[in-house]
């Protein structure tokens, strides 16, 4: 179930930033996919939250920074 679920989540995220996604390569659109997927999921949050200790603000800030940068990579 949990994979289904990540699964699911994953080939949102794939929806969701298709344009962006659309401009890269196979090898680039795969690793950006999965960077993306790995810093979206729930694991990454309670890290920056819990281990780092950010705020709810600053863990959506940073990911929002990390989003960016990783969609707008140049091949």
């Amino acid at each position: 179930r949990l994979r289904d679920a990540r699964r699911l989540l994953r080939r949102q995220l794939e929806r969701q930033f298709a344009p962006e996604l659309s401009a890269l390569s196979g090898s680039r659109r795969r690793a950006v996919v999965t960077s993306l997927d790995s810093l979206t999921q729930l694991e990454g949050l309670d890290s920056m939250m819990v281990q780092q200790e950010l705020s709810m603000r600053e863990a959506r800030e940073t990911l929002t920074f990390v989003i960016t940068v990783l969609l707008e990579s140049k091949e």
